[in-house]
């Protein structure tokens, strides 16, 4: 019997929040909620994910998002709102919530493309929708930012100014149909 080497340890990257609001700014209204984003199978990972007939890199074999896509995105939106109007946070969806105003989110892109040059590109779906089931208002938000060397640090790097990017605007958003 041979003894198995031990897996070489995952290296975890996090995602910033958003936290570049300039004031004054609209106060976000009372009654918010954020549900967890819907994404495809392929985007309900902790990996770093290439575009559709990419190869992934050897360099990202044993790198990972400290959560899976879905729930960090939807934590780090949270925060990018209590960054934004800490008084009047939304708040996360569950079970028993009722009414209120819903934030339902979509992850539509959260990948490395590669060609002609690497870049970090996010794009979501959101929709606020009233308590009554009614849309309110949709749109779609789409971010990207250069990989300046397409290793992990890098590519974390671009993910994060793609995302502060994206959920400021997501924000701002909201806020303004409030």
């Amino acid at each position: 019997m041979t003894a198995g080497a031990t897996p070489p340890r995952k290296v975890t990257f996090d995602l910033s929040a958003a936290n570049a609001f300039t004031t004054p700014h609209r106060l976000l209204q009372a009654g918010l909620f954020i549900t967890e984003p819907t994404a495809t199978v392929r985007l309900q990972t902790q990996r770093f994910l290439f575009a559709d007939g990419e190869e992934g890199q050897d360099d990202f074999a044993n790198v990972q998002w400290s959560d899976s896509l879905p729930a960090l995105v939807q934590a780090k939106l949270l925060q990018s709102f209590e960054n934004y109007d800490i008084a009047h946070a939304p708040l996360r969806a569950d079970n028993l919530s009722e009414g209120g105003l819903r934030l339902l989110i979509d992850i539509r892109q959260f990948d490395i493309n590669g060609a002609p040059a690497p870049r970090a590109s996010i794009s979501l779906s959101a929709k606020l929708v009233e308590g009554s089931g009614h849309l309110k208002a949709a749109r779609v938000f789409e971010q990207s930012a250069p990989i300046d060397n397409l290793k992990p640090a890098n590519a974390a790097a671009a993910f994060n100014r793609a995302f502060e990017s994206l959920a400021q605007e997501l924000v701002l958003w909201t806020a303004s149909l409030q």
